[in-house]
């Protein structure tokens, strides 16, 4: 049982299927929860159903209280009593926006300087820019929803403001990340083994899978919580798997995922002298593009290199075949014809026209 405006309901049929957990409930059963209830938000669908099938009764006149004027009584005692403390709090919130854009200014005036093209052999300027605000993103979603978990009232509901705002915000830049990852050139990868590469490349798929999962659970859970029609009892069936999902998912995409892309993908690749920042940073010339392309190109040169010298020990052995003049145009022809499929193998880094001069082919 619990009290809220001065009318007592048996909440047992919510046990197992209220968003906010069982816990919270029984934390407040036999108690007056209104100030709780009006905290966080509640559906009219869900205060209609309260009405009709939990309310029990009321509470007698000389125990009820005049909400109204205890919330006017109330707030003109944290007026009083707990003005220092708002007035900083006030404070810390004007600083915070004026923190916000001081570095939106600056963010906006290094993107400017830093606009022109990149090459299409390496990521895209906009890409790279989703990559980076997707990044902050995440880490104020998962700060405010860690942050919301320690605090409880009007801070508590804020915090979870600001998560669901910030989660809906990565999903709207999620499906920007994808297009821009469809138009963007592709950088050769880091060196490493087979295996470990394999892992990596999954990892971040699964990492566009678990950025699409959240938000839409999230959402899915607030839709049959507040507007779906229909049977009330499944929505609330699905409203709790939904928040299920989202929280399982969070804690999997918090303690595994991150761990390892931010443990081995980012640090071990940077012990190892790679500019892994670099790669992905917006804020990069185009000189330094090229440059970090020459890198990249120089960490595959075994492999290259390797063709390389088949290449040079084939065009050997077929200068030796066709020394006779009776096969001198064939070979030549052949030859020709080997050069192009073998550049058309190897990618968009061999010319057209070999270096070598045309008596030697």
């Amino acid at each position: 049982y619990m009290i809220l405006h001065n009318k007592v309901y048996d909440l047992t049929p919510l046990l197992g299927s209220h968003p906010g957990g069982d816990e919270l409930l029984l934390s407040s059963a036999g108690m007056d929860a209104t100030k709780d209830f009006e905290v966080f938000e509640h559906s009219e669908k869900a205060r209609v159903r309260r009405e009709q099938d939990m309310l029990v009764g009321y509470i007698v006149p000389a125990e009820s209280v005049e909400w109204g004027a205890e919330a006017a009584e109330a707030g003109g005692a944290a007026a009083v009593d707990g003005k220092s403390e708002s007035e900083v709090m006030m404070y810390l919130r004007y600083k915070a926006m004026d923190v916000a854009l001081g570095l939106g200014a600056v963010y906006a005036y290094r993107s400017w300087k830093h606009r022109k093209p990149l090459s299409m052999l390496t990521y895209s300027r906009l890409l790279r820019h989703m990559h980076l605000i997707m990044a902050v993103g995440i880490f104020g979603t998962l700060a405010s929803a860690k942050a919301a978990s320690y605090t409880d009232g009007l801070t508590k509901k804020r915090l979870l403001q600001v998560h669901k705002q910030s989660g809906f915000a990565m999903f709207l830049a999620l499906l920007v990340r994808i297009f821009a990852r469809a138009q963007s050139g592709i950088p050769p990868r880091f060196p490493g083994h087979p295996a470990v590469q394999f892992i990596e490349t999954q990892s971040l798929r699964l990492f566009y899978l678990i950025i699409f999962v959240l938000p839409v659970s999230g959402m899915a859970q607030e839709y049959f919580l507040k507007w779906a029609s229909g049977d009330d009892a499944a929505n609330d069936r699905l409203a709790q798997q939904s928040i299920d999902v989202h929280k399982k998912v969070g804690k999997f995409f918090e303690r595994v995922w991150m761990p390892f892309h931010l443990g081995y993908t980012t640090l071990y690749h940077a012990s190892q002298g790679r500019g892994v920042v670099r790669k992905v940073s917006p804020f990069i010339e185009a000189a330094h593009a090229r440059t970090l392309r020459g890198s990249a190109a120089a960490a595959s040169g075994s492999q290259l290199g390797a063709c390389a010298q088949q290449f040079k020990r084939g065009l050997r052995a077929a200068g030796a075949a066709c020394a006779a003049p009776a096969h001198h145009h064939a070979c030549t022809a052949s030859s020709v014809g080997e050069d192009h499929r073998l550049a058309a193998r190897i990618g968009p880094g061999i010319p057209d026209q070999p270096p070598w001069r045309a008596e030697e082919k």
